[in-house]
C-alpha cells in the first residue's frame, strides 16, 4: 500500500510536496484489492486483499494495528461507517461482514443474499442500513438491527458498483446491458448509472451516457 501527499503540507514530522510518496506499507500475502480511509479518524486506513484478510493501519506510526479474518475467499471491498467505528468488507465468498473496530469483533454476517460474489458494500448514514452489490446483477439493502435483507434492486449489472447518498435517500448503482429474447444486445444500458429511491426501491432516473460501462461510483 502506498500513501501519497495530496497537497503541500507539513505532516509526519516533515515537509511534503504534492504528489510525494509518504509511506509504503506491507503486510498482505496477496494482491491488495481495495483501501479505505477513515474520514472521522485521520491517519487510519483499512485494506483488503486476495489473501482473504482485512488489515487496519495507523499511517502516522507506520504500523498495522490489527488483522481481521473471517472471510473464506478473496476480499474485494472495504468501507468505514460514517462514525468510523465500524468497517464492512465484501468478499468473493458471497458474504459481507461488519466489524466493530473498538472490540475487533464481527458483529454482522450478511450472507443470505447474493448467489455470487459480493463485490462492494456501503453504509447508510446513521449506520442503520447497509447496501451490498454483486456480480449477480443486484443491490441488496440490509437492516443492521436485525441482519435481514429489506430491499433488492435488480438490473444493476455485473460491474456491481454502488454508492449511497449522504442523506440516505438515494442509491446509485451501475446498470445492466439490455438484451433481446434471443440474447442480442439492445444498446448498452451498462453505460448508465441508475438512481434508485432507497425507501421504495423504485428506479428514479438513469444518468449517463458514458462511452463504456460504469465500473465505479461515489
Amino acid at each position: 500500500i502506498k500513501v501519497w501527499s495530496a497537497r503541500q503540507q507539513t505532516a509526519l514530522g516533515r515537509d511534503l510536496v504534492r504528489g510525494e510518496l509518504v509511506k509504503t506499507m506491507c503486510g498482505h500475502s496477496g494482491a491488495v484489492a481495495d483501501v479505505a480511509l477513515a474520514a472521522s479518524s485521520p491517519g487510519r486506513l483499512a485494506s483488503v486483499s486476495q489473501d482473504g484478510a482485512a488489515r487496519y493501519w495507523d499511517i502516522d506510526q507506520y504500523e498495522e494495528t490489527r488483522v481481521l479474518k473471517g472471510h473464506t475467499d478473496a476480499v474485494l471491498d472495504a468501507n468505514f461507517s460514517p462514525s468510523g467505528l465500524d468497517l464492512v468488507t465484501a468478499s468473493r465468498d458471497q458474504c459481507a461482514l461488519v466489524w466493530n473496530l473498538q472490540t475487533d469483533r464481527m458483529v454482522h454476517t450478511l450472507k443470505e443474499g447474493h448467489p455470487y460474489l459480493a463485490s462492494n458494500a456501503a453504509f447508510f448514514p446513521g449506520n442503520d442500513r447497509l447496501a451490498t452489490s454483486g456480480a449477480d446483477g443486484t443491490v441488496r439493502v440490509w437492516d443492521l438491527a436485525t441482519g435481514v435483507e429489506c430491499l433488492t434492486l435488480h438490473g444493476t449489472g455485473t460491474a456491481a458498483a454502488v454508492a449511497v447518498s449522504p442523506s440516505g435517500k438515494w442509491i446509485l448503482s451501475s446498470s445492466a446491458a439490455a438484451e433481446q429474447p434471443d440474447g442480442a444486445p439492445v444498446g448498452d444500458k451498462a453505460r448508465y448509472a441508475n438512481l434508485w429511491d432507497a425507501q421504495t426501491g423504485e428506479l428514479a432516473t438513469r444518468l449517463g451516457e458514458h462511452r463504456a460501462r460504469v465500473t465505479a461510483l461515489a
